[in-house]
Parts: C-alpha cells; sequence; structure tokens
C-alpha cells in the first residue's frame, strides 16, 4: 500500500513523505467512526436541539437526528467490552 503510494507521487512528480499516515486519530463518527461522540459535544448537540430544534441541531452539527434522540434518553456511550463477556458490572453498565 505505501509503496503503491509512494509510487503514484512520483509518477507525479511530487517529492516523498517522511511521515506515514497516521493511525492513532480516530475517525469521524458521523462516517461510521468506532468511538461515538463525546459526551461533551452530545451535551452542546442536545442544548442546540432544545434551543433550536432536532432537524436544525442535526443540520448545524452534522449528526444524524436519530441520534439526538436517542442521547435525549441516555446522554453517556455504552461501555466498550472488547466483545468479551465480563465476569462482573463494572461501572454504569
Amino acid at each position: 500500500m505505501i509503496e503503491l503510494h509512494a509510487t503514484s507521487r512520483s509518477a507525479l512528480g511530487l517529492s516523498r513523505e517522511l511521515q506515514p499516515p497516521r493511525t492513532d486519530i480516530s475517525h469521524n463518527p458521523a462516517k461510521g467512526g468506532t468511538r461515538g461522540y463525546p459526551v461533551w459535544f452530545r451535551t452542546h448537540v442536545l442544548t442546540t436541539a432544545n434551543t433550536f430544534g432536532r432537524e436544525a441541531a442535526a443540520d448545524t452539527h452534522n449528526v444524524n437526528g436519530r441520534s439526538i434522540v436517542k442521547w435525549e434518553s441516555r446522554i453517556t456511550p455504552h461501555r466498550m467490552t472488547g466483545g468479551q463477556e465480563k465476569s462482573a458490572q463494572v461501572g454504569m453498565d
């Protein structure tokens, strides 16, 4: 993959890249990211939704309207367990 990228850049006459693509940056939740939106952002969107309505808040903050409806009932995200059963409950979940 990286070799193909370097070859295509060379063919275009561009210089080589010294830094590989970063993988530690989390993906945009609006595009199917795995971590979801942070609680502070959810609170901000809900404040906007209470003031201007759900559709306006969804358009303003680029989120799904259904997400806003879900956040009204539960603002804290579910705990990520990594697909493994837990022997005891931990935290709020």
